[in-house]
């Protein structure tokens, strides 16, 4: 569950940094895919060495939903 609510707390705070990472890498694609398809869970996706730091990555960057509500 920690997992998972990582990933939503990364995907929430910026969405565009999850989109592109899914269309511009294979390897976030291929673990997505497989989350999807049952093959892997929230937790394996936090296996891989860039998903891992990513949140923390996340959390030095502006916050996207607050930068679009600006608009």
């Amino acid at each position: 569950m920690r997992a998972g609510g990582t990933l939503m707390n990364l995907f929430a705070r910026n969405p565009g940094l999850v989109h592109t990472c899914l269309t511009r890498l294979p390897p976030a694609w291929h673990r997505f895919d497989a989350y999807l398809a049952g093959r892997t869970t929230a937790a394996g996706i936090m296996t891989a060495p860039l998903t891992r730091s990513a949140p923390a990555l996340a959390t030095r960057l502006p916050h996207q939903a607050r930068e679009h509500a600006r608009l």
